[in-house]
């Protein structure tokens, strides 16, 4: 059993003693409070100038790091085809691949042939089988086999096509903002028509976290269309394995060194969305718990919380960042359901109703805050009711998967999930909304009891138990779309 399945029947069965329900949905409606504070303050901060200095370096020689496992050859070799194009100029470049436990050797070969047919060993292929430490350990490995005159490394996804101006581009915002490392936003293709409104749902972090960032040079790392310092990763110990988040937690450690970071908000390449609902809902579980796991490093906690090195302002976006994902719904839906059922057992009581209102405004204040995010991004970007609409049934129907992996990052649990690039034409929704089901069911007898008892504020909080199942059902007819678009176009 997993740990947030543990805590959920826990919670559940805690409404039984009231009292401590009572104190321990108080203490997750304090951090829960605690986390939307940070993330407000951050986005109020007065907007400081970023310091802008031309960094001193005479030439700029980039080091591309794609690390593979099981991927497509096409998929992979078509974003490598995008590097022998890039546009020249006054910077130089190779490019590392590293392919780690692909079993198939009809995989990754194709791979390897064209890396060996490229002009004067600008492409370098390695393949090793038992590679540990996940994404973070093929990464390290690049690093030791990057070139003497690399001055900056670049991560890329497989699934990425770059522009062909883009180290173009990525030379002159190193020199001219004098950032230790910069971000580019991670764009998706085929994200027009059903995709257009996942594509809002992604978005988000972007423009309400990345962007003020920039308020002081506090951005973080996002994995992919990173560019990156040789000598900042290699100051700070290269990547680690110990989160699930490789690329949040080395962007962390940066800023408290300090160095400095920069979000550049100009797309500069596309990358595939999750193709089915249990893909996208592992993905959106590895980055709200490994974005958790970073806050509790040792040697990242103190710094985060009471360093003074970094400042209150960068500590807030930071923070921020890595709490983006973070959902409390786990506990507060147990201690409703919990005290809901309370209710029909031992009859009405002050303290259960307690327990109940404190449950329902941590659940609506959680429906609420991911809801007004998405509404900004899309107002900013203008984008129709459609469109808008499927981003917040995409982001309602995360809420069960990132509130599971909150209290799984908790408790120390987590899986790295490489996310799919084949798309398959046939995909079972079931086991992908089991969760979703047990939360109608749940949500359907809490409104009938809350409504018997005239209790506003549970009814509607059960009205939100119910809201995921319905919002998984529409994302995933319109992932359907959006995979056959890519299989239709890839």
């Amino acid at each position: 059993m997993k740990p947030s399945s543990a805590v959920f029947l826990a919670v559940v069965a805690s409404a039984a003693i009231p009292p401590v329900a009572i104190s321990v949905m108080s203490i997750v409606l304090l951090l829960q409070l605690t986390v939307h504070a940070v993330q407000i303050l951050a986005l109020c901060l007065g907007r400081k100038p970023p310091d802008k200095k031309s960094a001193a370096i005479a030439d700029v020689f980039f080091s591309v790091h794609l690390a593979t496992r099981d991927e497509p050859p096409q998929l992979v070799i078509r974003t490598l085809e995008r590097f022998s194009g890039q546009l020249e100029g006054d910077f130089g470049y190779q490019v590392i691949v590293i392919d780690n436990n692909t079993a198939d050797p009809a995989v990754w070969r194709p791979v390897a042939q064209y890396c060996q047919q490229q002009r004067r060993g600008q492409f370098k292929f390695i393949h090793l089988d038992r590679l540990k430490g996940a994404k973070a350990g093929a990464l390290n490995l690049a690093l030791d086999c990057t070139s003497s005159k690399a001055t900056h490394i670049v991560t890329i996804d497989a699934d990425y096509l770059v522009e062909a101006d883009f180290l173009s581009h990525a030379a002159s915002e190193i020199r001219l903002s004098g950032a230790d490392y910069v971000q580019f936003p991670q764009s998706y293709r085929h994200a027009t028509g059903h995709g257009k409104g996942l594509s809002l749902e992604f978005a988000d972090y972007f423009y309400n976290y990345a962007r003020p960032s920039n308020w002081d040079d506090a951005m973080l790392l996002t994995g992919t269309l990173s560019v990156i310092s040789l000598k900042a990763v290699e100051s700070v110990g290269g990547w680690r394995s110990s989160t699930l988040t490789e690329d949040a937690e080395l962007g962390t450690r940066l800023c408290c060194h300090p160095y400095r970071g920069r979000f550049v908000d100009r797309p500069v390449g596309t990358g595939l969305m999750p193709f089915d609902l249990a893909t996208l809902q592992k993905q959106r579980a590895r980055w709200t718990s490994g974005n958790a796991q970073t806050i509790f490093q040792r040697d990242l906690l103190a710094p985060l919380l009471f360093g003074r090195l970094l400042g209150r302002r960068r500590r807030l976006l930071i923070l921020s960042q890595l709490t983006a994902w973070l959902q409390f719904t786990l506990v507060s839906s147990a201690a409703l359901i919990g005290a809901l059922l309370a209710f029909i057992g031992f009859g009405p009581s002050l303290a259960l109703t307690v327990l109940a209102s404190v449950a329902s405004v941590s659940i609506l204040l959680a429906f609420v805050a991911a809801i007004a995010r998405l509404v900004a991004v899309g107002g900013a970007r203008r984008v129709g009711a459609r469109a808008m609409l499927s981003a917040i049934a995409a982001r309602l129907a995360l809420l069960p998967a990132s509130g599971r992996a909150t209290v799984d990052a908790v408790a120390g649990a987590g899986t790295f999930h490489v996310t799919a690039k084949r798309p398959s034409a046939v995909v079972s929704l079931g086991p992908a909304v089991r969760d979703h089901c047990a939360l109608f069911v749940s949500g359907t007898v809490c409104m009938a009891v809350a409504i018997g008892l005239q209790l506003t504020l549970p009814a509607l909080a059960a009205l939100c138990l119910m809201a995921p199942l319905p919002a998984a059902v529409i994302t995933s007819a319109e992932l359907k779309r959006y995979r056959q678009a890519v299989l239709q176009h890839e």
